[in-house]
């Protein structure tokens, strides 16, 4: 082979082999990301850990907290609106070879009340979407904590049907362990023990299938990734302080703390504010303003030294019934505020009144269980001895199951109950949602007058971080 036709072959082969390194370099890049991607969490789920992954991933919850950045981006709106503004216009007269200034206007929106109003109604919104967003997050929080009470009951009856699974298939094969050996076996007895042992495999594989749904069912609530582990463990419902107290009083605590009465409060305050708005839309500008002039046969630049107040207004018989849409909706919220307690009376009464009647069933259940359990095994023993068939075994094996499982489901309901309590009594959990934290106030006293308000425009308290204060 010449010199000449062996370098280039070489080129090519490295040229070949560069070629292939940088493509497998190349996946082995899109390989990573994607395996940095799909790394998964593992989340331990309890009472508090649903707490706070609900407050900072629920879908509904950001929804909420997005609401009070509306709210504060109207609040933003109504402060810039108070704020002045200047208004120039150039001319260039006819026969001058430069151009004046032809007019000057200084806008003074603060001095108009209903800009003031606004402002105040704006807050007040502000507020009732602090109070909503609360809210949001204990109806979600609410709604997830249910979820895992019902999951819990759950696992147990999957437990106690497994349990049962087992047990009647130790009987079946006893049985079939007696006819090989004895042909001894009643083929009716055989056949229902193995009836009732594939029936038990068959609730547990719904009871599987009914878990998969509600896990499916978490992970959308608590806003997880497929990939991401859950890991359930399990925690009773601690008792509620309202559980020996009467309903009066229990009722009475829970307006005290329902953010529902804040938020309706606050829009009653926005529509009395929106009220005196509309009273006072007639007031629809106060300028400063000044034109050019002629002095000489020239024309002169308008001055600022020269300016003069102008006050307009405009009347319409409109304004009526924008004043009584006005106070019409400031009434329908004190309605609504009557509805929020009658809604509070009937929780309480339905919560404490199902608690009682819960309680009395916990009792009846573990009473009933223990009972059966110890037929169960007066049957179990009979059989033994020879005495009875292996059918009532397995009606007395069934009774137990029915009895466990009710108890089970008598506690989901107990626990329920419980989360209903401290739900409106903003206890256990409940306690440590927030909200948003309260925001310093911009009212204006008798000592800062229009000077501080008019400061408060410019560099306002509230200007602060919303994801902060609101995501706990």
């Amino acid at each position: 082979m010449s010199r000449q036709n062996y370098f280039p072959r070489v080129a090519h082969n490295l040229g070949g082999k560069m070629k292939i390194l940088r493509v497998l370099l190349f996946s082995l890049i899109i390989f990573g990301l994607f395996s940095i991607q799909a790394i998964a969490e593992t989340h331990r789920i309890n009472p508090t850990s649903l707490r706070s992954l609900v407050l900072k991933q629920n879908t509904s919850v950001l929804l909420g907290l997005n609401q009070v950045h509306q709210a504060k981006a109207q609040l933003n709106l109504a402060r810039a609106s108070l704020l002045p503004g200047v208004s120039l216009a150039l001319s260039q007269p006819s026969g001058q070879p430069s151009f004046i200034l032809s007019s000057v206007s200084i806008l003074m929106p603060f001095l108009l009340p209903s800009n003031w109003f606004n402002l105040s109604k704006t807050k007040a919104m502000l507020r009732a979407e602090e109070a909503a967003y609360r809210l949001v997050q204990l109806n979600a929080y609410a709604s997830v904590y249910s979820m895992y009470n019902t999951m819990s009951g759950d696992f147990q009856i999957r437990e106690a049907l497994w349990q049962q699974y087992q047990d009647l298939k130790s009987i079946a094969y006893i049985l079939e362990q007696q006819d090989k050996l004895t042909g001894a076996a009643d083929p009716k007895d055989l056949a229902m023990a193995r009836a009732q042992a594939e029936l038990a495999r068959l609730q547990v594989s719904q009871m599987d299938e009914l878990l998969v749904k509600e896990k499916a069912a978490l992970r959308h609530a608590l806003g997880l990734a497929l990939e991401d582990e859950i890991i359930f463990e399990n925690a009773q419902v601690p008792e509620s302080d309202f559980e020996n107290q009467d309903m009066i009083t229990v009722a009475q605590r829970s307006l005290e703390v329902a953010p529902e009465n804040v938020q309706i409060d606050q829009m009653v305050i926005a529509a009395k504010k929106d009220f005196w708005a509309k009273t006072f839309s007639f007031l629809t500008g106060a300028t400063l303003s000044a034109q050019a002039y002629n002095s000489g046969g020239q024309m002169h630049s308008a001055a600022f030294s020269s300016l003069s107040e102008v006050g307009t207004a405009s009347f319409s018989f409109g304004q009526f019934p924008m004043m009584e849409l006005a106070s019409n909706n400031k009434d329908q919220l004190l309605i609504r505020k009557k509805e929020v307690q009658l809604q509070m009376n009937q929780i309480v009464e339905s919560a404490l009144g199902s608690l009682d009647e819960v309680r009395k069933q916990v009792g009846y259940a573990e009473y009933a269980e223990k009972n059966y359990i110890i037929a169960y095994n007066i049957e179990l023993e009979r059989y033994r001895l020879g005495i009875n068939d292996v059918s009532k075994v397995l009606y007395a094996k069934r009774d137990v199951s029915t009895a466990t499982l009710a108890k089970i489901r008598v506690m989901v309901d107990l626990g329920q109950q419980r989360i209903n309590l401290h739900r409106i009594g903003l206890t256990d959990q409940f306690a440590e949602v927030k909200g948003c934290a309260q925001l310093p106030s911009e009212s204006v006293d008798s000592k800062g007058g229009l000077l501080k308000a008019l400061r408060g425009i410019f560099k306002p308290s509230e200007e602060v971080n919303l994801v902060k204060l609101c995501q706990n």
